[in-house]
């Protein structure tokens, strides 16, 4: 009896530790603004548009609920899933982005006799989003799901007093130096010439519009976004006259509708 006792519990601690573990933090939450869908929706698509957005809010509150509830257990939770192998996020289809996002990685390259100049490629998504994409799209998924979970993780992890123009790479959380790292490996690999080095490398995270549903995108601002990435699809856009000076951490920029911000960096 004592031993059925012991793995009942087990079991049930088992459980427990997987439900719990999959409650996202309220900032994960996606906070859409208040919307009239009349608009742009028949009648019926009205009523279960409202429908649906009073589930969710009455879903939000209970999650979020949950989620204060079991925080005191969530870091005896946490060693117990790392110990386990169980530490996934399952949630892949819980909290879609609201916006569509970015990845580029800029390079600071010292020749061995010249001047400094950059380069800048674009590495998320992997494929273009002006091509069909076909079976090669399925096998860069997987580089793409990595990546989103690495800028999520990111999220997460920072501290909001980092964000800061003096914070230095040693402050910030490691999970975007993966990118950084790779990709000026592969860069160097296949860009530079012998006795040339990387000195600087960042990571730059951008974030556009997606317009709501129902409605499309400014077809002069979906051109100004093209033209941006075109210049990405070409290959590294390269600076070699008018070399940008370091910028602070978390600086911003825009291309078209695109925000930039300078999330990661590193220097050798």
């Amino acid at each position: 009896m004592t031993r059925r006792r012991l793995i009942a519990i087990f079991l049930g601690w088992h459980l427990f530790a997987i439900a719990v573990a999959a409650l996202p933090p309220p900032n994960r939450l996606s906070h859409f603004p208040k919307r009239d869908p009349a608009a742009s929706l028949g009648p019926l698509s009205y009523r279960v548009t409202l429908a649906l957005d009073g589930v969710a809010q009455v879903a939000e509150f209970f999650e979020s609920g949950l989620w204060r509830l079991t925080k005191p257990v969530q870091p005896a939770i946490g060693y117990y899933l790392r110990m386990t192998g169980l530490a996934q996020n399952w949630a892949m289809f819980a909290n879609p982005p609201t916006t569509a996002q970015y990845t580029r990685v800029r390079y600071y390259v010292q020749p061995r006799s010249g001047r400094l100049w950059v380069a800048t490629e674009l590495v998320f998504p992997s494929n273009r989003e002006d091509r069909v994409r076909l079976v090669q799209s399925f096998r860069d998924s997987y580089r793409d799901k990595a990546m989103a979970i690495a800028r999520a993780r990111f999220y997460d992890r920072r501290k909001k007093s980092l964000v800061a123009p003096e914070t230095r790479p040693e402050q910030l959380p490691d999970d975007l130096a993966p990118i950084a790292r790779y990709f000026s490996r592969e860069f160097a690999r296949t860009h530079l010439a012998d006795g040339d080095r990387i000195v600087r490398t960042e990571v730059w995270l951008g974030t556009a519009p997606i317009p709501p549903l129902g409605t499309e995108l400014d077809e002069n601002a979906r051109l100004e976004r093209a033209v941006v990435l075109q210049a990405y699809y070409d290959g590294p856009v390269e600076q070699r006259i008018r070399v940008p000076e370091y910028p602070p951490y978390h600086a911003g920029f825009r291309e078209a509708d695109i925000s930039w911000l300078l999330e990661y960096y590193e220097e050798r």
